[in-house]
């Protein structure tokens, strides 16, 4: 953890405390000190040489704090399996005799959701209507978890259209795309109709949910394939810029207490999936992260999409951002003995996704779905040494207070 004073974060990318602004960090980092309190003994205190009775701290390095936007991140769903809290709550770890509850370590409920199910008609929102969800929230906050949110617009690759149909009957351009037997509809970000609509969603959305006792983060640009920004469709390919920074600025204007996420892919904004690193990527995130974004990452412990660009992207913003973790291998689909790194079992990706956490020194790290598994019976001394070195942590080095002050005066805190 760092402290910085008098630096350029704003309350969306960092807490504030005092005057002092501070910015999580994890790998290598310790439990910093901060002064508790600074003010002198006013008139009527005893003026000599005074006696103080003093308490000095001893750093807590082991005990879950929940710190806004730091620790671990547990992925939820909006139609979860019936056993979901069931599971997570007696998760067994080898060595243990009793079992652990994953929210005693997980700090925060992430769910990516599509536009359609928050918004299903015109006015009408999932967050009132939607039972499911509504029950995911519940038993996440009864547990002591904030939120965490990604909206998806685009319906490629999935079985439903994401965007919700009243968006297409008022006159939005998209086009369609077949999943399976699934043919779904996407919209052109660059549709005015499109923004339109989608601009007062945004606003509904804040007026839920920007609250920061409530809510962690929010990813403020959940454009392209799988929410991620990139592989865009636009009516006009030269909007890229406009259409960014549009979807950015709209999320900023509405979430004013909650950190707004902004994926660091190379390609942001961009037609193409892959490929070598985009400047205009470069220059279109560094201007968001400059207006108070954070940033986060979908392929962390990929080698081959978590490279050089990508490393240095977050070292520019090393104590100035927070870096918000997410894990890019899927076990049970993707082949992990691909990656360059050899891996060859599913605790040498989880290896590899810390070993990047380090370097990148991020706040969050994720327990996904069909993944936190591994992390508990596989990993567990990572998921406890991120408790203890991951994001960040206070504490008063000592509090001195005089033995002895006059009846009438008062009493100030020694730095």
């Amino acid at each position: 953890m760092d402290i910085e004073r008098g630096g350029s974060v704003t309350r969306r990318s960092a807490l504030t405390i005092g005057g002092a602004t501070v910015v999580g960090l994890a790998g290598g980092t310790r439990p910093a000190a901060a002064t508790a309190g600074s003010s002198a003994v006013s008139a009527g205190a005893v003026d000599e040489a005074r006696a103080a009775t003093v308490r000095k701290f001893e750093a807590d390095t082991t005990r879950v704090l929940r710190n806004p936007l730091t620790g671990w991140v547990l992925y939820g769903s909006a139609r979860p399996p019936a056993d979901f809290w069931s599971h997570y709550d007696t998760m067994s770890v080898p060595g243990r005799v009793t079992t652990v509850k994953v929210s005693d370590y997980a700090q925060t409920l992430y769910l990516r959701l599509s536009w359609a199910l928050l918004n299903p008609s015109e006015g009408v929102y999932g967050w009132d209507t939607d039972d499911t969800l509504r029950g995911m929230i519940k038993e996440a906050r009864r547990r002591g978890m904030r939120l965490a949110l990604r909206v998806v617009v685009d319906s490629r690759d999935k079985h439903e259209s994401f965007t919700p149909n009243y968006v297409r009957e008022a006159g939005a351009r998209g086009y369609e795309t077949t999943t399976g037997s699934a043919t779904v509809w996407s919209p052109y970000p660059d549709d005015e109709i499109f923004q339109k609509h989608y601009a007062r969603f945004v606003k509904a959305l804040s007026l839920r949910f920007d609250r920061p006792g409530e809510v962690d983060f929010i990813d403020g640009y959940g454009l392209g394939k799988w929410g991620e920004g990139h592989s865009l469709l636009y009516l006009d390919e030269s909007n890229r810029s406009a259409v960014f920074n549009w979807n950015i600025d709209l999320y900023l204007k509405y979430f004013q207490h909650v950190p707004v996420a902004v994926n660091y892919h190379r390609l942001i904004g961009s037609t193409k999936g892959w490929g070598a690193p985009d400047p205009v990527s470069t220059t279109l995130l560094n201007g968001a992260y400059r207006k108070g974004c954070v940033l986060r990452h979908d392929a962390f412990g990929m080698s081959a999409y978590y490279g050089a660009w990508e490393r240095e992207m977050a070292a520019a913003w090393k104590h100035r951002r927070p870096v918000i973790l997410e894990g890019g291998w899927v076990t049970s689909q993707h082949d992990i003995t691909q990656d360059p790194r050899g891996y060859e079992t599913v605790a040498d990706v989880r290896r590899g996704e810390y070993f990047d956490s380090e370097k990148a020194q991020t706040n969050t790290m994720d327990f996904r779905v069909n993944e936190t598994d591994s992390w508990f019976h596989d990993t567990f001394d990572l998921v406890t040494d991120y408790v203890a070195r991951g994001g960040y942590r206070l504490r008063p080095v000592q509090v001195s207070v005089p033995s002895a002050f006059a009846s009438g005066g008062r009493m100030g805190l020694d730095p």
